[in-house]
């Protein structure tokens, strides 16, 4: 972040994107540890730089994670999504309860009391009758993409300084 904040002016906008999947794998595992950490350092370079920051997360339900179909392993993957998003809900309200996200990684610690993430979409594998894609890993990989760069396109459409933007995909099914 360093490097890349480098040269940029202090009120900068700063997007952050976490992509990642929910089945069970390391991604859901670290999606909450990931956003806080990641807050926790910008805060750290500069509150300034931290204000203008904003922490979004697009999140690949179980049926958008590419494995192959598999009934006996699909009820677990369910379950590890369902605990997943049950945490990121928890930490999506800290904000509205006055609370502070208070961990101590090794000798880092972080101490942050803003939502998990300031915007939150969920990425599924089927369309809205139910039906699966023919390829739902890459069907919500694309339309993850295409949300993206309009988020993106839309601050230089509206003549705003271009954000910086940091994508992070924790090694992950997705």
């Amino acid at each position: 972040l360093n490097r890349l904040l480098a040269g940029k002016p202090a009120g900068v906008r700063i997007n952050v994107f976490l992509l990642t999947g929910l089945a069970g794998n390391t991604g859901s595992g670290i999606a909450v540890d990931l956003a806080f950490l990641t807050r926790q350092i910008i805060f750290n370079l500069s509150e300034d730089r931290y204000r203008h920051t904003t922490v979004s997360a697009f999140l690949m339900l179980p049926s958008a994670c590419g494995h192959a179909p598999d009934p006996a392993r699909e009820k677990l993957w369910n379950h590890r999504a369902c605990a997943a998003l049950k945490e990121i809900d928890y930490f999506m309200g800290l904000q509205s309860r006055g609370e502070v996200f208070r961990r101590q990684y090794g000798a880092f610690e972080v101490k942050i009391g803003e939502n998990v993430f300031d915007f939150c979409t969920l990425a599924e594998g089927a369309d809205d009758s139910g039906a699966p894609f023919s390829d739902p890993a890459e069907t919500a990989r694309n339309v993850v993409a295409d949300s993206i760069v309009d988020l993106l396109s839309a601050a230089e459409y509206r003549g705003r300084q271009l954000p910086l933007s940091v994508v992070f995909v924790p090694h992950t099914d997705i």
